[in-house]
């Protein structure tokens, strides 16, 4: 796995301003060595992982848990993924989903393609509760 070289200066910008919970369906050891040898443990207030719930995306479940450990309003949430059935998953709890969209993936909601544009669209303003 390798680490996209924007995240750091992303996540090393906003990380104070925004609650970063992590939401990965991955197996907890390689989870855990992933997230030392990037050193990313520091940007995440919550870390979900799908081998320590025995529950994946898109199953609802995962993202009632990440609301519940995060004490967070659905309303209140950007989802950020990469696959459209776990964002329509998200969105019918009230998440607002955003495609990162490296496959050029077919999506009507709103999409990115990078870290800047996702800064672009949070300095933009994302209209939570519309």
């Amino acid at each position: 796995m390798t680490l996209d070289n924007s995240f750091i200066p992303f996540a090393e910008k906003y990380f104070r301003e925004f609650r970063f919970v992590l939401v990965s369906n991955d197996v907890s050891e390689w989870s855990a060595y992933i997230m030392e040898f990037y050193n990313l443990n520091k940007f995440f207030h919550e870390k979900i992982v799908s081998g320590d719930i025995k529950c994946r995306k898109p199953d609802l479940r995962v993202f009632k848990y990440a609301l519940k450990q995060s004490k967070s309003l659905p309303q209140e949430c950007i989802f950020i993924d990469n696959s459209v059935d776990n964002l329509v998953a998200a969105e019918s709890l009230g998440i607002i989903p955003v495609l990162f969209n490296r496959d050029n993936v077919a999506y009507e909601g709103l999409t990115v393609n990078n870290f800047e544009e996702l800064e672009r669209l949070i300095i933009k303003g994302i209209k939570l509760n519309e």
